[in-house]
């Protein structure tokens, strides 16, 4: 098993406290939040790691060091698409904040 830090997430956790942390998050003795927090990473890193976890078990994991091109490139493939669902979520959260304004504005006083 390969024990080395992992540079590409910008932690220090080897592939097997990240699968730790992964299985507390899907189990749920642990939140994302506390994880990350523990981690000191973002949260959305753990849900990346979650998600890689769960497409690939451990081995992918392992290969989330810096020497594997494809696993790096898996892994922001996960932080673009993450961040594309956010974007998305904020873009419905400010449509809805507008429709209040317009609303508020309409009625008579």
């Amino acid at each position: 098993m390969d024990n080395e830090t992992d540079d590409t997430h910008g932690t220090s956790l080897s592939s097997q406290e990240i699968a730790d942390m992964v299985v507390g998050v899907i189990v749920g003795t642990v939140s994302v939040a506390e994880a990350a927090r523990r981690a000191q990473v973002s949260p959305r890193s753990v849900e990346a790691w979650r998600r890689i976890f769960l497409d690939g078990g451990l081995e992918a994991l392992e290969g989330a060091g810096p020497r594997r091109g494809c696993t790096r490139e898996s892994f922001l493939q996960e932080e673009v698409e993450s961040l594309k669902e956010a974007l998305g979520e904020v873009f419905i959260e400010l449509d809805v904040w507008r429709n209040l304004r317009d609303l508020r504005h309409r009625r008579p006083r």
